[in-house]
């Protein structure tokens, strides 16, 4: 591997930073994959289909499947709380 390679490696690793109106500022490593996940929760509203709702005084357990895009929404909102 060429110094050149490892420099590129590293590059694509690099943590990224990106914004969304509804959570604010977030950092990862896969820019596309979390403005997707930003996407299914804050757009399409993907985790509330099927007749699933959150009320107040609720409690969430988030289980840390992904990058916490969730976790954050609800925390903006303050209409749960919530256990990580």
């Amino acid at each position: 591997m060429s110094m050149s390679d490892s420099v590129e490696r590293r590059e694509e690793k690099a943590i990224r930073k990106i914004a969304h109106p509804a959570i604010g500022e977030i950092y990862c490593l896969n820019e596309a994959e979390a403005r997707g996940t930003l996407h299914e929760i804050c757009t399409d509203k993907l985790y509330f289909q099927e007749g699933v709702s959150i009320s107040p005084g609720d409690i969430v357990f988030d289980v840390g499947a992904n990058i916490g895009v969730f976790t954050l929404l609800r925390g903006e909102t303050r209409s749960a709380y919530l256990c990580i």
